[in-house]
């Protein structure tokens, strides 16, 4: 901080004058890196949880792709990409294919989707299929219920 005196010259005022001034230094310096470790590990963990940091079964990737698929000829999506970006399908957990449907309130829309699931049950009934379809985007509403619940449970 500076301070001018009674003379009008500029005086720095000592915030801590009881550290020799190189200690000073070597703690600005400490909680600036401190900071930025910090700052890592926050940017980090916010990547993992706002990404779907699951890792999809093969399944629930096939199940994604085929919802896609079904997106984009409904023109909600351009491509596959697109579908992605918007997040319109997200990955649920990393056991069995488990998925989340967003944004689709058409209910012949949400009729292939539910069939598509039953479909690709039907060929793989050693694995458990769950599948949640919400009305809204999940940025508009994070906490919001699904309107169609399917769980297929495996044998």
């Amino acid at each position: 901080m500076k301070e001018i005196n009674k003379n009008g010259n500029v005086k720095n005022k000592d915030l801590c004058p009881s550290l020799p001034l190189y200690c000073r230094g070597i703690i600005c310096r400490n909680v600036i890196n401190i900071l930025i470790i910090l700052l890592i590990i926050s940017i980090t963990i916010l990547v993992l949880i706002g990404c779907g940091s699951y890792r999809c079964t093969t399944q629930a990737h096939e199940l994604m792709d085929a919802v896609d698929t079904i997106l984009i000829s409904e023109k909600l999506c351009k491509d596959a990409n697109d579908c992605r970006t918007k997040n319109y399908v997200l990955c649920r957990s990393s056991k069995g294919a488990c998925i989340s449907v967003y944004g689709v309130r058409n209910v012949n829309i949400i009729k292939r989707i539910v069939n598509l699931c039953i479909e690709k049950r039907t060929s793989n009934r050693n694995m458990k299929y769950e599948l949640y379809i919400h009305p809204k985007m999940k940025m508009e509403d994070y906490n919001q219920k699904p309107t169609v619940k399917l769980i297929l449970q495996e044998e």
